[in-house]
């Protein structure tokens, strides 16, 4: 497994965002990477992912609201959920009492990690509704650096050793990573501590 850690990134005084002015340090999710069809039937089972269909290998990526990647990791095999990579992978990103990240429902089991809340039938002022769509917002943004990092023509069917995969996954979070610093994606918006 390779990862890259900028985990303190996430304490930046200016890693805030209006809705979530303290707590809140970053978003997390992971992406596959299609690959091509394993000749051995046993690791083919053990990439075969079935939300996506076929073989991949599974990334995780946490991004901070500058849109910086603060934490990277993979690969791993397609059948591992995303609450097992976050759990295999919790010594690269410990969090404080009382930090939160920002997550889809997959992990909502995870402790400090903030999802979507589930919707009642009762809802009717639509509170949870904009609430949600508020939090959809902000979570889009490791959607987006998602897309900066694996949408480079190599990572849509990849045809190589798994050795391969990961010196041009290292290449290319280290090159976007640069790249997201010096061109910001997403308004700075503090300063202050996380935690007063």
């Amino acid at each position: 497994m390779w990862f890259q850690v900028h985990w303190h990134y996430r304490l930046d005084p200016m890693n805030h965002a209006p809705h979530f002015p303290t707590r809140f340090t970053g978003m997390a999710d992971t992406f596959p990477v299609k690959t091509e069809e394993p000749t051995d039937l046993e690791v083919g089972q053990v990439l075969f992912s079935v939300k996506d269909g076929s073989p991949v290998w599974k990334y995780l990526l946490v991004v901070s609201f500058l849109g910086h990647i603060i934490c990277f990791a993979g690969p791993f095999p397609g059948t591992m959920s995303d609450k097992e990579i976050w759990e295999a992978t919790a010594a690269l990103h410990p969090l404080v009492p009382g930090e939160w990240i920002i997550a889809d429902g997959v992990f909502k089991s995870i402790p400090q990690m903030f999802t979507p809340h589930p919707m009642p039938e009762d809802d009717e002022t639509g509170r949870l509704i904009r609430w949600n769509n508020i939090l959809a917002h902000y979570r889009a943004r490791v959607e987006h650096i998602n897309r900066v990092v694996k949408y480079h023509r190599m990572f849509q069917s990849f045809r190589s050793d798994v050795s391969v995969l990961e010196a041009a996954m290292k290449i290319t979070v280290h090159l976007s990573n640069i790249e997201l610093q010096r061109f910001p994606r997403y308004w700075p918006y503090g300063p202050w501590s996380h935690f007063d």
